[in-house]
């Protein structure tokens, strides 16, 4: 019921970020959202709560919860638990967003679908992972009211003033449009401007292009090759400011 309720809430918040789309508004908010949102989930959601990357101390460990449930790609749960599931299944059979099972479902539509978000609980590692990340209370504490915590905020941001809910929702489509690239064509070989500077045991690919417009995200292969690994530059040109963030992020 809460999987459906979570969804359901993505689900209208996207549709409000595509609706606020053709309305017409400043960049310059709207950016600045996007970035916020962006952090969240690479940072906070991707590389703290999925990889442990980076250790911080107990304030900010709660702060980073809060980060991500805001950029409400997903709850901290997500990361911490699913998203483990797809490194160890990456691009085989059981992977519940790879392309190679359908890239409409990768890039979209896995997260509606009940019978695959149920499939990754069939794995002991899962069900383990998942009960010990539920004796986190940050964990446990973000991801039970994920959905309320998120409209508190935007009903903060709409008493401020009723743009920035716009703003928001439109940021929020975009970061899944983000995140929606890194799933399906960060692991197909034909995409264009795709390359690998290793030979890992799944698809996975960095994009020359995306890499830069994605924080950092992009250069997938070199996360996959190594998911523990904080900075993902290998080559000079290969920046990653989401990497950067976390180095600073770690002295707190």
């Amino acid at each position: 019921m809460q999987t459906l309720l979570i969804n359901g809430f993505n689900l209208l918040y996207v549709l409000l970020g595509i609706f606020a789309i053709f309305t017409g508004h400043a960049a310059w908010p709207l950016l600045a959202f996007w970035l916020i949102f962006a952090f969240g989930n690479g940072c906070a959601g991707h590389r703290y709560f999925g990889h442990g990357q980076y250790t911080v101390s107990q304030p900010m460990h709660w702060a980073l919860a809060l980060w991500t449930t805001l950029s409400a790609y997903s709850t901290p749960l997500y990361w911490s638990v699913q998203h483990k599931h797809h490194h160890r299944h990456s691009d085989d059979s059981k992977d519940v967003h790879s392309p190679h099972n359908g890239i409409w479902i990768s890039a979209f539509f896995w997260s509606f679908m009940r019978s695959r978000i149920e499939s990754i609980f069939l794995e002991r590692a899962t069900v383990v992972t998942h009960a010990r990340a539920l004796k986190d209370p940050a964990l446990k504490l973000f991801s039970t009211y994920y959905v309320v915590v998120n409209l508190l905020f935007l009903t903060i941001l709409y008493s401020i003033n009723p743009e920035w809910v716009l703003y928001a929702a439109m940021a929020y489509f975009i970061e899944h449009l983000r995140v929606a690239f890194i799933n399906s064509a960060c692991h197909l070989d034909w995409v264009p401007f795709n390359y690998r500077n290793h030979s890992t045991r799944d698809h996975s690919h960095n994009n020359y292009i995306m890499g830069f417009l994605t924080l950092g995200f992009a250069w997938h292969n070199n996360h996959h090759n190594d998911s523990r690994k904080v900075i993902l530059t290998e080559k000079w040109w290969e920046i990653d400011p989401e990497g950067w963030l976390c180095v600073l992020l770690s002295k707190f």
